[in-house]
């Protein structure tokens, strides 16, 4: 039994446990709510820690600073917007968790060694399995309608703002160069202008040619 906990207390060996929890809830999101990928997550935690608390590496603080860590983050998922201070600080001390609990509490250099590359070799294999995960997305059957992967266009009757057809023959002055795109006045009316025709110098007398909601085509007047 000693040699087993010795075994799982390995850095290497660690981080491969590591890695497996991190991967194991990106696939419990993936696949759904089932549950597995979450107690899959908790046993490799668990191994990693109660290994590390039976060999003496890890006490109390790492465990205290994992659940600190997890608790954040769970917060900024389920209850903060986007991803801000507290995920920072979750991952900050969920990270200082697990690399305190694989030196112990008289690291040597080379034990700061090994549990630094054992960490990058683990954080290099999670990000390409979540990479792999990403890339796949636009195709899972049940995140699909999350992504906008058909074309809206006009033919279907999509256009960013309303139609302008009045200002269709409409003279007016570049503000700005158009290169191709700038600002006019049109009517009075400051307008978001693109060139048709390149490049169009500011003061240059200039037509509207085409409306295509908030985008307004212009060639030089005459």
């Amino acid at each position: 039994m000693e040699t087993l906990l010795q075994l799982i207390a390995n850095p290497f060996v660690g981080a491969l446990l590591i890695s497996a929890a991190v991967i194991a809830i990106v696939a419990e999101i993936k696949a759904g709510a089932s549950g597995l990928g979450v107690l899959v997550s908790f046993v490799a935690l668990g191994l990693f820690f109660g290994a590390s608390l039976a060999v003496g590496l890890a006490g109390w603080l790492e465990v205290l600073l994992l659940l600190l860590g997890a608790m954040l983050i769970a917060a900024e998922v389920f209850i903060l917007p986007g991803f801000g201070v507290p995920g920072i600080l979750g991952v900050g001390l969920f990270g200082a968790s697990v690399l305190l609990a694989m030196l112990g509490s008289a690291p040597t250099s080379a034990d700061v060694t090994k549990a630094v590359a054992a960490l990058g070799v683990a954080a290099a294999a999670t990000v390409s399995v979540m990479y792999a995960w990403i890339r796949h997305l636009p195709h899972s059957g049940r995140f699909r309608g999350l992504l906008h992967s058909g074309d809206v266009g006009s033919a279907q009757g999509y256009i960013s703002g309303a139609l302008r057809n009045e200002l269709v023959g409409a003279t007016g002055v570049a503000l700005t160069d158009l290169r191709p795109s700038g600002v006019a006045v049109i009517g009075g009316e400051r307008l978001d202008v693109v060139s048709d025709g390149g490049y169009i110098a500011r003061g240059t007398e200039v037509v509207v040619v085409r409306s295509e909601g908030y985008r307004h085509i212009v060639r030089a007047g005459a």
